[in-house]
């Protein structure tokens, strides 16, 4: 609950800003946000021996849309970016791991 509040107020910190400011302040924002997932998904490999983010291992926006992609595909509608294949090899992966390692 606490990082939800964190979150609201970055995003609330954006609103007052000018259009240019506002579109650049989200943007840093979801770009640090891709940025921590990616930090927690690399302990859960390691420690946890989960799969690893395929979006991960890119940088800037693409990252961040490849980010966008994978936890809603409807956003490839409205993207320069198409990451349907990796977002369904990723699912499919995680899928197979669940199957092959059920929890107790």
């Amino acid at each position: 609950q606490k990082l939800w509040f964190k979150r609201r107020d970055q995003l609330h910190s954006c609103c007052g800003l000018t259009n240019e400011e506002r579109e650049t302040c989200f943007n840093e924002l979801r770009s640090k946000h891709a940025n921590e997932i990616c930090m927690r998904n690399e302990l859960d490999v390691k420690m946890k021996g989960e799969v690893a983010n395929p979006c991960c291992s890119m940088s800037g926006e693409e990252k961040a849309a490849c980010m966008d992609q994978i936890r809603n595909p409807t956003v490839l509608s409205t993207s320069q970016y198409n990451f349907s294949g990796i977002r369904e090899e990723y699912n499919i992966t995680k899928t197979l791991q669940a199957l092959s390692s059920p929890s107790l």
